[in-house]
């Protein structure tokens, strides 16, 4: 009986070492994108950079490039 136990608490922690494992080698190889919103998910849109969120209608927080 112990031994039958022992046994499958045994493939149940090498099921999850090799999912995990394969989880963090198959990340490494094929990163997750990050996702970014669009300029027409913000309320006012974005500055001229094309990424930062303006903060009212005149863009007040934009940095203006010379």
């Amino acid at each position: 009986m112990f031994n039958y136990l022992f046994i499958f608490l045994g493939v149940i922690i090498f099921s999850i070492l090799v999912g995990v494992s394969t989880f963090f080698i198959i990340e490494s190889i094929h990163p997750r994108k990050e996702i970014r919103r669009g300029c027409g998910s913000y309320r006012w849109g974005c500055c001229p950079d094309g990424m930062t969120p303006k903060y009212d209608i005149m863009g007040s927080n934009c940095i203006l490039e010379s």
